[in-house]
C-alpha cells in the first residue's frame, strides 16, 4: 500500500485513479472516502466540492505536465529535435502515470479554459514551440484554405447508410 504525506495527497490519489477508470460523472465522493478509509463528508471536507476535487488536480498535473515538457524540450535547436523530445516526454509522462495523463486528456475540454492563460499547461508549451517553429520558418506558417481534392476525398468506395450522392 502507497504512503501519503497527509490524507488529502491520498483522498487526490484515489480520486486521480477512480476518474481515470470510470470517469469523473461515475464518482462519488462516496467512493473516493471508501478508497481512502473515511466517509464521503471526510473526503469532501479537504476540498468543499466534488468540483472543486476535479479542478485541484487537473490544474496540478497540467501545471506539472507543463512544467515536465518544458524542461525536456531543448531552448534551441531545429524545431524537428525539439519537438521530438517533446513527443518522447509525453510518451514518458504516460507511462509514469497513466491514471494522470488519461484524467487530463480526458478532463481538459471541461478544464482547460479555467487555467489563466499565462499559467502552465501542456497545451501553451506546444503551442510556443509551434509558434516558435513557424516564426523560424522551420514549419509552414499558413493554414490550408481549400479542401482536399474530390479525388482524395472521394477514394472511399464505402458510404454510410442513408447517403446519397448529389
Amino acid at each position: 500500500m502507497a504512503r501519503y504525506e497527509s490524507k488529502r495527497e491520498q483522498i487526490e490519489a484515489a480520486a486521480m485513479r477512480l476518474f481515470a477508470e470510470r470517469g469523473v460523472d461515475a464518482v462519488s465522493m462516496r467512493d473516493i472516502g471508501a478508497a481512502c478509509g473515511i466517509s464521503g463528508p471526510g473526503a469532501l471536507s479537504h476540498f468543499g466540492s466534488k468540483h472543486a476535487l476535479v479542478a485541484t488536480l487537473f490544474a496540478g498535473g497540467s501545471s506539472g505536465y507543463a512544467g515536465r515538457i518544458r524542461e525536456a524540450t531543448p531552448a534551441a535547436g531545429p524545431f524537428r529535435e525539439r519537438l521530438l523530445a517533446v513527443i518522447a516526454t509525453v510518451l514518458k509522462l504516460h507511462d509514469e502515470d497513466h491514471d494522470r495523463f488519461r484524467f487530463l486528456v480526458l478532463r481538459q475540454h471541461d478544464h482547460l479554459a479555467s487555467i489563466p492563460r499565462d499559467c502552465a499547461n501542456p497545451i501553451e508549451v506546444i503551442r510556443a514551440l509551434i509558434e516558435g517553429g513557424m516564426a523560424a520558418g522551420e514549419i509552414p506558417n499558413a493554414i490550408p484554405t481549400s479542401p482536399p481534392s474530390r479525388s482524395s476525398a472521394s477514394s472511399c468506395s464505402r458510404r454510410p447508410v442513408g447517403f446519397t450522392a448529389a
